[in-house]
C-alpha cells in the first residue's frame, strides 16, 4: 500500500534538527510513508525558519534535502504558478 503525506514547515522543521522535540517521531513517519507532497509556501517558511535560527549553511543542507528526495521521486513540491492567483484571491479576502 502506496501512502501519501502532505507536509507541512513544523513536521519538516523536527524532521531535519534532531535535538527538537519529537524529531524521532517525524523521523519515523516520513520512513512509513511512500510519497511526500510540499507546497512550495512551505519549502519558503521552512527556509526562513532555519536561516533565522540556525543560519543560512543549514538552510542550504535542507534545500539540499529535499532536492535529493524531489530528483528520486519521493517527494514533490507542486508549481506555485497554478494556485498563486487563487492564493492571492484569498489573502485579498481577508
Amino acid at each position: 500500500m502506496s501512502l501519501v503525506a502532505i507536509a507541512d514547515t513544523n513536521a519538516l522543521y523536527r524532521l531535519l534538527d534532531p535535538k527538537l522535540t519529537a524529531h524521532e517521531a517525524h523521523r519515523k513517519a516520513l520512513a512509513s510513508i511512500s510519497h511526500l507532497v510540499i507546497s512550495p509556501m512551505v519549502l519558503a517558511e521552512l527556509d526562513h525558519l532555519i536561516a533565522t535560527r540556525a543560519g543560512a549553511e543549514k538552510a542550504v543542507v535542507a534545500a539540499r534535502f529535499v532536492e535529493r528526495n524531489v530528483a528520486t521521486r519521493r517527494f514533490e513540491v507542486p508549481s506555485l504558478s497554478a494556485h498563486l492567483s487563487s492564493a492571492i484571491a484569498v489573502a485579498e479576502g481577508h
